[in-house]
């Protein structure tokens, strides 16, 4: 493996909630991606989920753009993204993020999710 390969997976981490990052990673197990073109710069594919999604990322500078057609609201990284990267990472021969990592480095659940807030209204 290469010094300068980038794990786009750990490139999300930062930006992504624990529990849509198990979903994501759910997702990619599932074989839920199918890729329609990648290379060591950026990754398309079609995430299968209740309905087909395009979601692309893309290296810039020293972070990743970012794109899905899901209606997700509650953050900025959907599972979709999150499965993307995994298997674009596979496929660039680099090691998903461990357990460790994604408790450490994603970001905390919210005090309320958003089941709580619309149910209260």
């Amino acid at each position: 493996m290469q010094s300068d390969v980038r794990s786009a997976a750990a490139l999300l981490l930062p930006f992504a909630y624990e529990e849509n990052w198990y979903r994501g990673e759910e997702y990619a197990d599932k074989k839920l991606v199918r890729l329609q073109k990648f290379d060591s710069k950026a990754a398309e594919a079609k995430v299968h989920g209740m309905q087909v999604y395009t979601t692309r990322l893309r290296f810039v500078g020293g972070s990743i753009a970012r794109d899905c057609s899901c209606p997700y609201v509650g953050g900025d990284v959907c599972k979709h993204m999150v499965a993307l990267a995994m298997v674009w990472d596979e496929k660039r021969g680099l090691a998903r993020p461990t357990k460790a990592m994604v408790s450490t480095e994603t970001i905390s659940p919210p005090m309320v999710s958003m089941t709580q807030i619309t149910g209260a209204f």
